[in-house]
C-alpha cells in the first residue's frame, strides 16, 4: 500500500481505494467543485444582488446544489473516492472574490453570465459521465441530474435576458 501512495503522490492525482477509474474519480471531484461555487455564489448573490429574480436563483442554486454536493460526497464515500475538495478550486475562488467585490446591477449581470457558463460546463460534464462513465452507480447519479441542470442553464440564459 505504501508503495501505491507514493506512486499516487508522484502522479499528483487524488486517490480511489476501491475499483473506480481515474476518469469517474475526475468526474466527481469536477462535479463537487462545480456545484460548491454555485452555492455559494448562490448565497452571495442573495446579500449582494439587486434583482429579485437572481436573488431567488441564487437561494435555488443554493439549495440546489449543496444538495447535489452531499449526495455527491455520500456516493464518494462509498466508492471510497477520498479526494472530494472541501473548499473551492483557486480558479473558482478567483472568480467567486471577483464577484464578492460586486454589488447591485453589476453582481446580477456578472453573477448570472457565470451561471449560464458554469451550467454549461456542467452539463458536459455530467453528460459524458453518464453516456461513458465506467462505474454504473455515477453513471446514473450524473444522468439523473442533467435535466435540473439544463433546467437551471435556461432560467439564467431568461435571467440574463430579462437584465438587459
Amino acid at each position: 500500500m505504501k508503495g501505491r501512495l507514493a506512486f499516487a503522490f508522484l502522479l499528483g492525482c487524488c486517490i480511489s481505494f476501491a475499483q473506480v477509474s481515474k476518469k469517474d474519480t475526475k468526474f466527481a471531484v469536477c462535479a463537487s467543485e462545480l456545484a460548491q461555487f454555485e452555492a455559494r455564489a448562490g448565497k452571495l448573490a442573495q446579500l449582494n444582488g439587486a434583482n429579485e429574480e437572481i436573488k431567488s436563483l441564487g437561494r435555488l442554486m443554493a439549495g440546489e446544489h449543496d444538495k447535489m454536493n452531499q449526495e455527491l460526497k455520500v456516493l464518494a464515500d462509498k466508492k471510497k473516492i477520498t479526494c472530494i475538495p472541501a473548499m473551492l478550486s483557486s480558479k473558482d475562488q478567483k472568480k467567486y472574490d471577483e464577484l464578492t467585490r460586486l454589488r447591485g446591477k453589476d453582481f446580477d449581470k456578472k453573477y448570472a453570465k457565470s451561471m449560464v457558463k458554469s451550467h454549461e460546463k456542467a452539463i458536459g460534464i455530467y453528460k459524458e459521465q453518464a453516456k461513458k462513465g465506467d462505474d454504473a452507480e455515477l453513471k446514473s447519479w450524473a444522468s439523473s441530474k442533467v435535466t435540473m441542470l439544463e433546467s437551471h442553464k435556461k432560467q439564467w440564459k431568461d435571467a440574463c435576458k430579462n437584465l438587459k
